[in-house]
């Protein structure tokens, strides 16, 4: 997401929270890279954007107001199938595509259970590091030599001085509002 000009990259595992958040923010005006899935390009070293829609759950609709538009083929900006709602960008904020950038945070996001008060803690860069690498290289990371170093590389020089920070709490919308307050400081 990229949100008061900042580029803010969520990892974590299924189920933490990446798309709910992404939601929310987007909701509110921010502009999206992607929901799942980013382009990462090796000879900028920067993040580009995917246009897809968010796979979102039953517990993240009621958060989020959808905005329905038609469009060329006459479709509406949200596509229902079994169990999951897959939601346009535009269905939030019609200007959602965030130019390419290098990330200024990474938030890392936990499993659930989501409990407790919202809150980011400041974390190490080295942790934020490693945790970008293996959300982006996925199970591969552990692999050594060739174009894969290559990758790792720029990946780490794409990360620069991000801040990091970790993700706790229940409440998504407190979490959504505490990474625009640190956007704007």
């Amino acid at each position: 997401m990229r949100v008061a000009g900042r580029l803010f990259l969520f990892v974590g595992p299924s189920g933490s929270g990446k798309s709910t958040l992404t939601a929310l923010l987007l909701a509110r005006g921010n502009r999206m890279l992607g929901d799942d899935v980013l382009r990462f390009s090796p000879q900028s070293a920067s993040f580009e954007s995917v246009p897809r829609s968010l796979k979102l759950d039953a517990k993240t609709l009621p958060l989020i107001h959808l905005q329905y538009y038609e469009w060329q083929f006459a479709e509406r900006g949200i596509f229902l199938a079994a169990g999951t709602t897959y939601v346009s960008p535009v269905a939030l904020c019609t200007e959602w595509e965030s130019e390419p950038g290098r990330p200024w945070a990474v938030v890392v996001l936990d499993g659930a259970p989501h409990e407790g008060p919202s809150g980011l803690e400041r974390r190490g860069e080295g942790e934020a590091a490693v945790r970008l690498i293996r959300s982006v290289l996925g199970a591969a990371h552990e692999a050594v030599g060739g174009s894969l170093e290559g990758a790792r590389l720029r990946l780490l020089e794409s990360f620069g001085d991000a801040v990091a920070y970790q993700a706790r709490g229940g409440d998504p919308a407190a979490l959504a509002d505490l990474i625009e307050k640190e956007a704007r400081a």
